[in-house]
């Protein structure tokens, strides 16, 4: 198996957003648990100089074979380039020394270099195509001794195995690596930089600024005595802020989520807009039903706000298990079941903002269009902001993240009257 385009996106690092699950460590523990006895998985990605992508994908099969409970991973590795390709193979077993043998008359014959085979020294690498010197012998000798944590800590890129919950193979960044890159003579460093980490925190930055000068700023001219608005600037701001990012943090995570369960993207961002759509606005519904019956606004918030919480936790460590039942089912099946999976969440979800309104309308309703405006602004900045985070954090970091947010907006609202 392989992955289309270039291990890294090439030098733009244009594929560095993309997500994917075809090779977490997740996924080739999946591989390997359904190989028979001394069957093979084979695995090509396109090079590049110095590596990265193929050396994120041996780091994550040496992961997934310990945490399978292989002693010696190398033993049942190996590893050949060519200038534009490199094949890592991984059999269900031991390499037997006949295997060995052929794997490394394969490369002879056909002028391949060895990058990892058991028994191998270092002038068997780096043989043919020449490299400045032999990167992959060298990151395999590391990633499977005693010191793959300084390893990967030390390296240029980032090549730290990724899981289902941080699926991001193709993003490498790392801030360290940025000025030295830079210091390189000429224009050479340009272009082994990641360019895709630093475009969104520009694109973060200049969203940043739109919303101070279309949405904060105003407020400074806001009059004072306008409904006591005054007071309660800072609590509007904070409430709608915290549920608007909150919000899409945990709507964008579900859409990754569904993609694992689902297996098509397109199907995945369907289902989960419609079904937060649909059942947040059930929410919302609810919330005048219930307030029309006289259950007070912060008791309302605070019970929804703990199920938010509670939902979401839940969702967090049940994920890994509901993922392995569902993806053997049919796809109608699959989406149905994610559906009953995502539908109460969204239903609580819908709860926040009306009642957020209501408290800013008894209290300075003349913050109401500003309450509009910042929900909407934090939205926005959210669709960034959570990638960022997923990058950092990975998806399950994400949503609790937004069940902090909403936690937060509960203990903001108080400080406005609610009754």
């Amino acid at each position: 198996m392989g992955v289309p385009g270039a291990s890294t996106g090439g030098a733009a690092g244009v594929f560095a957003f993309a997500t994917g699950f075809d090779l977490t460590v997740d996924a080739i523990e999946d591989y390997l648990a359904v190989l028979r006895p001394d069957g093979y998985l084979a695995i090509t990605l396109w090079t590049d100089t110095p590596p990265k992508g193929n050396l994120r994908l041996f780091s994550s099969v040496v992961e997934a074979l310990r945490e399978s409970g292989v002693a010696e991973p190398g033993r049942r590795m190996a590893w050949i380039r060519s200038w534009n390709t490199a094949t890592l193979l991984v059999k269900q077993g031991e390499l037997t020394r006949d295997e060995i043998g052929r794997i490394r008359e394969f490369a002879r014959t056909r002028s391949f270099d060895l990058a990892w085979l058991p028994g191998m020294q270092e002038e068997e690498a780096n043989s043919y195509q020449l490299l400045p010197k032999p990167y992959f012998y060298e990151a395999a000798q590391a990633l499977l001794g005693d010191s793959a944590g300084a390893f990967i800590a030390g390296y240029e890129y980032d090549i730290e195995a990724v899981r289902d919950g941080d699926p991001y193979f193709n993003d490498h960044f790392r801030w360290k690596s940025l000025q030295q890159f830079l210091a390189l003579p000429g224009r050479a460093g340009i272009a082994m930089i990641d360019a895709g980490y630093p475009t969104l925190i520009a694109s973060l930055l200049q969203a940043l600024a739109a919303a101070f000068v279309l949405i904060l700023f105003p407020l400074l001219f806001l009059k004072r005595d306008a409904s006591q608005a005054s007071g309660k600037r800072t609590s509007v701001v904070l409430y709608f802020t915290a549920i608007g990012l909150a919000f899409l943090f945990i709507e964008l995570s579900f859409i990754e989520m569904l993609t694992l369960i689902i297996g098509q993207p397109l199907y995945a961002v369907a289902v989960t807009l419609c079904l937060f759509l649909v059942f947040s606005g059930l929410g919302s519904l609810t919330v005048q039903w219930l307030q029309e019956r006289g259950v007070e606004t912060r008791v309302l918030l605070r019970r929804c706000v703990l199920g938010i919480v509670a939902i979401t936790l839940a969702y967090i460590l049940l994920r890994g298990w509901v993922a392995d039942h569902l993806m053997s089912l049919p796809v109608p099946a699959r989406i149905f079941a994610a559906s009953l999976f995502t539908a109460p969440l969204a239903f609580v979800m819908g709860m926040p903002f009306p009642l957020g309104l209501t408290a800013t309308a008894r209290n300075a309703p003349v913050l109401l269009p500003w309450a509009w405006g910042i929900n909407g602004c934090a939205s926005v900045l959210s669709a960034i902001l959570a990638v960022l985070l997923a990058m950092e954090i990975g998806f399950d970091g994400v949503m609790l993240t937004a069940a902090a947010l909403y936690l937060i907006a509960w203990r903001t609202l108080p400080r406005m009257r609610t009754t």
